[in-house]
């Protein structure tokens, strides 16, 4: 995939920066690499990919790119998972000083993955990345009774990375709960309460709903932020319960009364529970902030079971047109 390409789809990103945009197109690098993880965050990989992969080949050695480009190729996110070609890039970041290539390049040395099993290297990759307060890599020496009394400065800008290492972990499996939800749902004969689940990166382990709340408490307790609370409703509506993920989709608003997907989410809570009014006030404002065929189609559903069946057709239209145009976004 080309980057004019990339770029020409990042309007699709749930996470799209018009500034970023601009400066891209006119070949700022940082933005593009910017652009890159904004494609990850929405579950856009292949053209996250791209990105990175451009600001590397067009002879731009970001360690970033890099560190990122590893991550891809280690857990195969929008490229054919390539172990030894994930190290390549994680020794390139690790070179350059990046701490979250070290870290990773640790794993993949302690777990003898795309490079042969070497502890001694493990935790010498380890010891770098936590004196660069990574939590994980200082998680990973106590794990190994190797922290020699390692300490985490937790400062604003360690935290605000843990947050988003929580957020990154999170939500590379949101796409995976929401289809097995709907597969669920949509098949009457499978008696299934869906736990949702997600790798812990330095396993590769499956860990349950408890753990990934308890996960993600642990980043709010140290700052709470809108992403946090939107997670977590997301956590609770796909486990069943809808009162308490109205809760924090509520939360979420408190912080940041623009975030269209919380308000898209608890649209959907209130119209399954026939708090139609409320519904319909939810997707009004969402699509005043971020319009889609997803959300139009919801104002559809709604205004034909408050029986207004002319507004209810419109919007399907819209949906219908929006769908044709590439504006399908989910939440």
């Amino acid at each position: 995939m080309s980057i004019q390409e990339a770029l020409s789809n990042y309007h699709n990103s749930l996470f799209y920066n018009e500034e970023w945009h601009r400066l891209a197109i006119e070949g700022d690098i940082d933005c593009i690499v910017n652009i890159g993880t904004d494609f990850a965050r929405s579950e856009m990989m292949e053209y996250a990919v791209a990105c990175w992969q451009y600001v590397i080949d067009s002879g731009h050695g970001l360690a970033e790119a890099y560190s990122n480009l590893g991550v891809s190729y280690y857990y195969g996110n929008g490229v054919k998972q390539d172990y030894k070609k994930a190290v390549q890039y994680y020794q390139k970041a690790a070179a350059k000083g990046h701490p979250w290539g070290m870290y990773n390049l640790a794993v993949a040395c302690e777990n003898g993955k795309g490079t042969p099993k070497d502890m001694e290297k493990a935790l010498s990759f380890y010891r770098k990345a936590a004196n660069q307060n990574i939590r994980m890599a200082i998680d990973a020496l106590r794990r190994l009774g190797k922290d020699d009394g390692i300490t985490y400065n937790e400062t604003d800008s360690t935290i605000e990375g843990f947050i988003g290492d929580v957020y990154e972990r999170i939500c590379s499996k949101i796409s995976e709960y929401e289809e097995e939800w709907a597969r669920c749902n949509n098949n009457k004969n499978i008696n299934v309460q869906v736990i949702p689940l997600i790798f812990d990166s330095d396993t590769r382990r499956r860990v349950d709903f408890e753990d990934v709340i308890s996960l993600i408490d642990k980043a709010i307790s140290m700052k709470p932020t809108a992403a946090l609370y939107y997670t977590k409703g997301n956590m609770y509506r796909y486990n069943g319960d809808e009162d308490t993920a109205i809760e924090y989709y509520k939360k979420s608003l408190e912080l940041d009364s623009n975030d269209y997907q919380a308000l898209c989410n608890l649209g959907v809570m209130f119209y399954n529970k026939e708090m139609d009014q409320l519904a319909l006030e939810c997707f009004l404002k969402s699509a005043e902030i971020h319009p889609s065929s997803v959300i139009y189609r919801n104002l559809g559903n709604v205004y034909k079971v408050l029986g207004e069946i002319e507004k209810s057709e419109e919007y399907y239209q819209m949906a219908t047109v929006a769908e044709g145009n590439g504006d399908d976004y989910l939440f």
